[in-house]
């Protein structure tokens, strides 16, 4: 068969973003000012205290520090500047509309991000990044099931810890992320140059990068019969790093009781 072949995320600087509602990883400023927001999920990072991967773009958004994430919540009023832990403003930063930046690091070493109201500092947060040197597939995976049953219809999302206790159904469709490593197997925050590739019974997809959505993941979805197993390969095209991922499957529909 063919393979199929889906190239997704973030290749170089150009991206596409969309903005949705939704709660996003970040962290609070040191003075309580100013929330730092990540407008990707990171499967599983919920903050800042990770590295941020060298080479590899985060997108910051400079929002008020409550509770959620909504459009009118972000400060319009405010820049971003990346300094070294001496203070040395780091040419890195890229605007993307009203407090919405992104930010790549080419070094390795501590950072800080800080929120500017012109020529004044309204609050900053510590980062570090780090080199990439692998990549592996998050345990946590999603698997979405739609049927109907008894002439109505269904949905229903649920988390299952490894991609090896999945089996996917001709009626489901599963997403999971690719994570970032450095070389202790720490996990990294940034957004990889990554492509997928499998047989032509699947067809591989990614959500357009938005606010509030999972970094770095992508999506299986039946586009055929379905074989027993399911092999891909997933590659990080800058580093060179890729991994296999082997998938069960069975070529009928998972049954779900749409009754109750």
């Amino acid at each position: 068969m063919a393979p199929s072949t889906a190239r997704f995320l973030f290749l170089g600087l150009a991206g596409t973003f969309v903005a949705c509602g939704g709660s996003s990883d970040g962290g609070e400023g040191d003075l309580g000012k100013v929330r730092f927001s990540l407008v990707s999920n990171y499967s599983d990072n919920s903050d800042l205290s990770a590295p941020v991967a060298t080479g590899r773009p985060i997108f910051v958004a400079l929002q008020r520090p409550k509770d959620g994430f909504l459009d009118d919540e972000t400060f319009v009023n405010l820049t971003l500047q990346v300094q070294r832990s001496d203070g040395s403003e780091v040419e890195s930063v890229w605007p993307m509309g009203f407090a919405q930046y992104g930010v790549m690091l080419e070094e390795a070493g501590a950072y800080r991000l800080v929120a500017m109201d012109g020529g004044q500092r309204i609050d900053r947060i510590e980062i570090k990044a780090d080199d990439l040197t692998g990549i592996e597939l998050s345990r946590r995976v999603f698997v979405t099931t739609s049927y109907e049953s008894a002439g109505r219809s269904c949905t229903k999302l649920e988390e299952v810890q490894g991609i090896e206790n999945v089996t996917l159904h001709q009626n489901q469709r599963i997403e999971v992320a690719v994570l970032p490593k450095n070389g202790g197997s720490q996990n990294l925050l940034g957004l990889l140059a990554l492509t997928a590739r499998g047989p032509s019974s699947v067809m591989l997809d990614a959500q357009i990068l938005g606010q509030g959505r999972l970094a770095n993941s992508f999506i299986i979805k039946p586009d055929g019969p379905l074989p027993s197993q399911i092999d891909l390969t997933i590659t990080e095209e800058e580093a060179g790093l890729s991994i296999p991922v082997s998938v069960k499957a069975k070529d009928v529909d998972f049954v779900l009781d749409c009754t109750q």
